[in-house]
């Protein structure tokens, strides 16, 4: 958190606790059978947060940015598993700087980090039994801050064993 020697240079990072309510609800729309579609609601708080104590940690105001939600809608397979099973998806990701400690986000999402919102899309098919490709896109923009736009394209191919 230090880039420098300087023993008085501001130290921000985690000067707020961390006590966070997760919230996650999820519906599985089965009746288009084999086909499913299936809805993610997600949303954070840390309620751990303390404008005053950070201030004594700090001597700086920081006002609150404590939430964090994402939305997210899959159909396809539940599970991508047998030749020719298929999933395609889209979320949208809404992460401030304090929901969350950093260390634990996905890594891939505007590169790691908090202070992000932002779209994936993707999707899944099976090119033979336990085989399957799959492509992503995320594309994220800094809430706070100077803008900064990420756009992340990522191709795999799995394989289960």
């Amino acid at each position: 958190i230090r880039n420098d020697a300087d023993p008085n240079s501001n130290l921000y990072a985690l000067a707020a606790e961390y006590r966070e309510v997760n919230l996650t609800a999820s519906y599985d729309f089965a009746r288009f059978n084999p086909t499913h579609v299936i809805v993610t609601a997600d949303y954070v708080k840390n309620v751990g947060f303390s404008e005053q104590g950070v201030f004594r940690r700090t001597g700086a105001h920081v006002q609150p940015r404590t939430t964090g939600y994402q939305i997210a809608l899959k159909v396809g397979m539940p599970q991508v598993r047998l030749w020719t099973d298929w999933q395609g998806y889209a979320a949208y990701k809404y992460l401030q700087r304090d929901a969350v400690l950093d260390a634990f986000t996905d890594s891939d999402f505007h590169l790691g980090g908090t202070d992000a919102k932002g779209w994936l899309v993707g999707g899944k098919y099976a090119i033979d039994d336990n085989v399957w490709l799959g492509a992503r896109w995320l594309s994220t923009d800094a809430i706070d801050g100077p803008p900064l736009a990420i756009d992340i394209v990522q191709l795999d191919m799995n394989a289960r064993f």
